[in-house]
């Protein structure tokens, strides 16, 4: 079917507006580097956190608290280093537990 009514273009713009603005306070807070800056493991960075916002947005079963919760896990976490050096960092291995 083409259209069946306002009801879903209206929540996917509500849902969107409000992920998108969350996800930039996020990455503010977080200090992420620009586009120009990012190595391989930041693009893939990148495209996870807008699968898991398209996600949140189009899908019924995903409740936009869900989705920004994982967001804001994905962000936390994701500046930690494991292993450095073929050794295993353990302040940021303790951090992340």
């Amino acid at each position: 079917m083409f259209f069946d009514g306002w009801h879903g273009i209206v929540e996917v713009l509500v849902l969107g507006v409000i992920g998108y603005a969350a996800l930039i306070m996020m990455l503010r807070a977080a200090r992420k580097r620009t586009l120009a800056q990012m190595k391989v493991f930041d693009f893939v960075f990148v495209v996870m956190m807008g699968e898991i916002l398209a996600m949140t947005i189009m899908s019924d079963e995903i409740p936009l608290a869900k989705g920004l919760t994982a967001l804001a896990l994905l962000i936390s976490g994701a500046g930690t280093t494991l292993l450095a050096h073929d050794q295993v960092d353990d302040r940021g291995a303790r951090d992340q537990w």
